[in-house]
């Protein structure tokens, strides 16, 4: 649990306006947002935007951009293939492959952020 998603994509949970905007538009599925602004509303945390475009790949960012654009369902078999790798039920290979899946083409941005985490977290 813990996770509770919300179709609209902003609302109560979480402070309302960290950049959904932003993560709605990169994707181009959904609704149409306004176009992106550099480094704009995003959270405050890191300087240089949402934290997965630059070098330095931030998890919490990855997550919140994940949840904001898969649907609940792809992002349920998303945490899913998590702790299929956690459990060492399945290789890194088979979990890069099953997102690759999850994600699709249209989110290979999200995808290429996530074999980054497993790569930069968890030795081969």
């Amino acid at each position: 649990g813990g996770y509770e998603y919300s179709p609209s994509g902003g609302g109560s949970g979480g402070g309302g306006r960290t950049g959904t905007g932003a993560e709605y538009s990169m994707g181009g599925a959904r609704s149409p947002a306004p176009a992106m602004s550099p480094g704009g509303g995003v959270g405050g945390s890191s300087p240089g935007g949402s934290g997965v475009d630059g070098n330095r790949v931030d998890g919490k960012e990855f997550f919140r951009q994940a949840r904001a654009r898969l649907s609940y369902e792809n992002f349920s078999q998303f945490l899913q293939n998590i702790k299929e790798l956690n459990a060492h039920k399945q290789t890194r290979q088979e979990t890069l492959s099953r997102a690759a899946e999850i994600f699709g083409d249209h989110n290979s941005d999200l995808y290429h952020t996530f074999e980054t985490l497993l790569v930069k977290h968890l030795p081969k």
